[in-house]
């Protein structure tokens, strides 16, 4: 599910430094270890002593719950040194805390070191969990998979890897990088039950035309991984456009591959759009062998811009697609019948009191969807795309956010300011119990929109090759790792009056 940074200005004053989390503990059973779903919010910053305006981020793009231990694993990257202008800009960064209260238990630092690296940025955007079994035992690892660059041109950006195990701790990390084309960007990561890994991405590649010629273009692209070796297994574009495409989110689910994303193509969107030009919602279903199984595109008949298929899930038969629309933007939901494509069950359009309801991140728990959405930390939605509650939180800017096993939301924010970028996690308990007047659940103020009828559906026949992605291991530098824990102060949020809405 894709995260980006937005320049949001917010400003945000640190105070005095807390370690201490708020509600009472009502506890829940989990595998033999106790998930408390006391509500928390806690907001991460670089630690300046000098207090001298200088450019320190610390930025928590995303979180999963380690599967060990049951902490809370955030992740993105931050300033490491005392002035990132020196040497380098900011470094990959995770960090474990606790899933008590969200207090800092370790963070460690990943650097991708080369002789031209100078100024560059590493970061961690998504994450996977990869359970499988070895030799009779069972095996938990975590999967961070990000950007780097070995030389700090965004030409030249690759994929980052970085492989931990089932506590999140650190074993090893890997760098995969285009040997043809350049600007790799990362979207999202999923596991697949083999110990094997899919990321989907996008960059400039070469493409071929259906006579065979080829040409240059920015194309979607799908990349498998052995998790046990680092092995590429494959990486290519599927052959479904001769415009524009990008591939945004990854699920594996009823042995199959699902892509969601976004295509602009003059020849096969003409039934939906005359011009063609206008970005068709995106479905690709892949064989576990990564060949094309089906290929669907959505639009709404009245839309001149088009739309965007950003977050995808596979649940019960049904695939769901977290949609974004421009010309304005906003955004919903859309349910799918996976054995028939072409039907679309509901499209839902959400809005609430900011006209910002695109989508950030995408999660399902049970019978509830959540999704999480620029100003606001999520949505709840059932699994029809109605909405029933909005909740808020501090942070200009909303990325990501998580459920745990006990069913609990934690979101991820920031304020937004690049540089001296300050993060936020705000955990809501299962029954959307709030961390005091610092966070807010509420009923909407607007309801979903039905617009299934406004969109059409159309099966896309490719016509052109499949491209295989010239991607390689990148042994061109070293990865540095260390501990970041005491550069990063943390502030509990947490007024003194706790309130249920």
């Amino acid at each position: 599910m894709r995260k980006y940074i937005a320049n949001v200005a917010t400003l945000l004053l640190l105070g005095s430094i807390s370690f201490s989390g708020c509600g009472s503990d009502s506890g829940s059973e989990e595998e033999g270890t106790s998930l408390s779903t006391a509500p928390f919010l806690q907001q991460y910053a670089r630690e300046n002593e000098e207090n001298d305006g200088t450019g320190l981020d610390i930025a928590f793009l995303d979180g999963i719950e380690i599967p060990n231990n049951h902490d809370y694993l955030l992740f993105g990257f931050g300033s490491i040194d005392k002035y990132n202008s020196d040497n380098h800009g900011d470094d990959a960064l995770f960090a474990r805390i606790s899933s008590q209260d969200g207090s800092l238990k370790k963070a460690t630092y990943v650097r991708y070191e080369t002789s031209e690296a100078k100024n560059d940025t590493e970061k961690y955007i998504r994450s996977a969990i990869l359970s499988y079994e070895e030799n009779g035992e069972k095996i938990n690892k975590i999967l961070l998979v990000g950007t780097a660059s070995p030389d700090a041109t965004y030409q030249t950006e690759g994929l980052l890897v970085t492989l931990l195990d089932g506590n999140g701790e650190y074993e090893w990390s890997r760098h995969y990088l285009l040997s043809q084309g350049e600007g790799l960007e990362i979207s999202e990561v999923a596991a697949d039950g083999d110990g094997t890994f899919w990321v989907v991405g996008n960059g400039s590649i070469p493409a071929k035309n259906p006579d065979g010629t080829t040409y240059w273009t920015r194309l979607g692209i799908v990349i498998h991984i052995d998790a046990k070796t680092g092995e590429i297994l494959q990486a290519s574009h599927l052959g479904i456009d001769d415009g524009i495409s990008n591939y945004f989110d990854v699920t594996v689910a009823n042995d199959h591959v699902y892509i969601s994303g976004s295509s602009e193509d003059t020849t096969v969107d003409t039934g939906i759009n005359s011009n063609g030009f206008s970005d068709t919602v995106l479905l690709l279903e892949l064989n576990k062998d990564a060949t094309l199984a089906s290929a669907t595109k959505y639009m709404q008949k009245e839309k001149s811009f088009g739309e965007r298929g950003e977050g995808i899930i596979y649940k019960d038969g049904n695939i769901y697609i977290a949609f974004e629309t421009a010309g304005p933007v906003e955004g919903g939901i859309m349910k799918i019948d996976a054995g028939s494509t072409k039907e679309l069950k509901t499209v839902k359009q959400l809005y609430t009191y900011y006209p910002y309801s695109y989508y950030r991140d995408f999660e399902i728990h049970g019978d509830t969807l959540y999704l999480a959405a620029t100003n606001s930390s999520f949505y709840k939605t059932n699994l029809n795309g109605d909405l029933e509650k909005v909740s808020w939180v501090e942070g200009g800017w909303t990325e990501s956010l998580f459920i745990d096993s006990a069913g609990n939301i934690v979101s991820l924010s920031h304020n937004g300011l690049i540089p001296r970028m300050t993060s936020f996690a705000t955990k809501f308990s299962n029954t959307l119990a709030t961390c005091g007047l610092n966070t807010t659940v509420a009923d909407p103020e607007n309801p979903s929109i039905d617009i299934t009828t406004k969109w059409v559906a159309e099966t896309i026949a490719p016509t052109y090759p499949t491209v295989p992605v010239a991607l390689a291991t990148n042994n061109a530098g070293e990865f540095v790792t260390g501990d970041a824990s005491n550069i990063i102060t943390q502030k509990s949020l947490c007024s003194s009056e706790d309130e249920s809405r």
